[in-house]
């Protein structure tokens, strides 16, 4: 591989893709073994079953029939109320000592988010689809709206961050506020 940021993009796509074995081929692995083990842990129901230190295999272990997109649409909703909800604390108090958990929120909403586009992609072919009892209008809705929650949640991760030299404003806590309460009613 060319660079760590590169096989994780790559591992994401394979992955997404239902690539099914992976095969990461490179030199010198085992220096990056640690790396890669944790990319592989971001990924649910993926799998290291052998690797030296010229090649890694990696397998798919997902059984779609266990997964419902909307229990999982409503899992990642569930952690990015958390995460606003930590992000308020942050913005009321000026104390940023739960940033670390927002970062670790948001890794399990991006881990879920990757599970559904895999998938929603897997569900182009009919037999999958109707496992998943889902219509083609499901899957670009549901595709959407975990692109759109997916998003949302980097806003929110990204906001504590720059609120670290902030003293607490509560103008800007009831706009925070509002815009948590609109998305909730979405």
């Amino acid at each position: 591989f060319k660079s760590l940021q590169h096989l994780k993009s790559q591992l994401a796509y394979a992955y997404i893709s239902n690539y099914d074995p992976i095969t990461i081929v490179g030199k010198d692995l085992n220096k990056y073994i640690s790396e890669i083990r944790k990319e592989v842990n971001n990924l649910i129901a993926l799998e290291i079953v052998q690797y030296s230190d010229k090649n890694i295999i990696l397998r798919d272990f997902l059984d779609i029939r266990e997964i419902s997109i909307y229990d999982t649409i409503r899992r990642i909703d569930r952690i990015i109320l958390s995460m606003a909800e930590d992000t308020k604390q942050i913005m009321s108090t000026g104390k940023n000592d739960s940033c670390n958990q927002i970062e670790e929120k948001e890794t399990d909403v991006n881990k879920l988010s990757n599970l559904i586009f895999k998938v929603i992609k897997r569900s182009f072919r009919s037999q999958d689809r109707a496992v998943l009892k889902l219509t083609l209008d499901d899957i670009f809705y549901y595709w959407e709206i975990t692109l759109f929650l997916e998003k949302f949640a980097d806003q929110i991760k990204r906001i504590p961050r720059y609120y670290t030299d902030l003293k607490p404003n509560l103008e800007l806590v009831k706009l925070y506020s509002r815009i948590i309460n609109y998305y909730e009613m979405a």
